[in-house]
């Protein structure tokens, strides 16, 4: 898998720069238990400059919500889930010194634990939370894991005075399905915006170059200050976390494409923040490409489906493997295929169809994981190869980039 930037969540231009993200290609880097992929994104994260301090709107507010069972997907209740959420969405203004950034984040628990996106709160030194435009407390950062951008903060304050929203199951979700953000676009708080799920399983990009595979992808309005926000179904629950535009638009602002961090991701990782466990990410340390129908017609590969390898980095848990990339490039009906090196036939005994796939397996594995791989090597003989999984946030960064062009 090749990194790549992505499309990123809105942040204005003043303040420090955000994370870029994007949506995946059909070739990516499994660095992590995902793999890097490329095009670019802007963050959701309002950014400001100011002689003192924050801005006099505070921003985003977490969205909460009661369970509910009265909505059903079909049917739109935008004003009921609005009504059921909204309390539990605050607004969050994060500076250091003359900079700052807004955004939003929802009430997870009566404990005072918020999600947000790390981006919105990187580098402060100071962050304050309001769940309405007249209240203003001090937040702590519990956890954050800049390589799914999820930050965990938590407010001190009564249990009856927080209301938690709860989460929804982001496996589930269909295109189609409506949703609705609610967020703090440009300070406005508590703004409602509705939309549908326009895709799924897409890749993004977090701030670190971790590719985040299984995003969301809606055409409900996102805007700066939308980041760390819920995006929610019908049923009031939160699916996902409201992160990132697509940068490659060349447009600042909403236009109609806008992307979430799936809620089963970002719950995972706010567990293990909320309980001070380390979050790490599986690194294999390839470059690949989905071998279809268009590498076995034009081209002699050591297999008919898998994943072909065009780049196997120094030092990398796939190299210490033995694991080969290719040595030439090709072009094939228009694509450039990079030729010669291995192919990933499975994982862990499951058959895999793409380079998707196998990004989408690794995902959910932690760094020391053992795995193992059928192999088709390039002169057509098997092998079964075993390989414990790296730390991608711990990787040389000359082997989280992409991969040379195959010559």
């Amino acid at each position: 898998m090749t990194t790549q930037p992505a499309a990123g969540e809105p942040s204005t231009p003043a303040g420090p720069t955000k994370p870029r993200v994007g949506p995946g290609t059909r070739t990516a880097l499994v660095a992590l238990a995902a793999a890097l992929v490329g095009g670019g994104v802007a963050g959701a994260a309002v950014r400001f400059t100011s002689s003192n301090d924050a801005p006099t709107s505070t921003t985003l507010t977490t969205t909460v919500a009661a369970p509910d069972p009265v909505v059903n997907r079909s049917v739109s209740t935008d004003d009921a889930v609005y009504r059921k959420d909204a309390p539990g969405v605050v607004s969050i203004v994060a500076t250091s010194g003359s900079q700052g950034a807004e955004g939003s984040g929802f009430v997870i628990d009566t404990a005072g634990d918020i999600i947000t996106n790390d981006h919105v709160i990187e580098g402060a030194s100071t962050i304050r939370v309001s769940f309405t435009n007249r209240d203003n407390v001090p937040a702590t950062v519990v956890g954050k894991d800049p390589s799914t951008d999820v930050a965990v903060l938590r407010v001190h304050l009564p249990e009856n005075a927080l209301h938690p929203i709860p989460l929804g199951n982001s496996s589930t979700v269909r295109v189609g399905d409506p949703v609705l953000a609610i967020g703090n676009p440009f300070g406005l708080t508590r703004t409602a915006t509705a939309g549908i799920i326009s895709a799924v399983g897409r890749s993004i990009t977090s701030p670190n170059g971790y590719n985040v595979d299984g995003a969301i992808q809606t055409d409900a309005a996102i805007n700066h200050g939308n980041s760390g926000g819920p995006l929610l179904d019908a049923r009031g629950a939160v699916i996902g976390i409201n992160a990132q535009l697509p940068e490659q638009s060349g447009v600042n602002a909403n236009v109609g494409v806008g992307f979430a961090i799936p809620i089963n991701l970002a719950a995972s990782v706010a567990e293990r923040l909320i309980g001070h466990v380390p979050v790490t990410h599986p690194y294999l340390g390839i470059t690949g490409e989905t071998i279809d129908s268009t590498v076995t017609s034009n081209a002699r590969v050591p297999a008919s489906h898998g994943v072909l390898l065009a780049h196997v980095a120094a030092g990398s848990p796939a190299a210490r493997a033995g694991l080969i990339g290719g040595s030439n490039s090709a072009v094939l009906n228009g694509q450039t295929y990079c030729l010669g090196g291995d192919a990933i036939t499975s994982l862990d005994g499951h058959t895999i169809t793409s380079i998707d796939q196998l990004r989408a397996d690794l995902q959910p594995l932690h760094a020391g994981s053992r795995i193992t791989l059928g192999v088709v090597h390039a002169d057509q003989t098997r092998q079964t190869v075993h390989i414990t999984l790296g730390n991608w946030t711990s990787a040389p960064k000359g082997q989280q980039a992409s991969a040379p062009a195959c010559r």
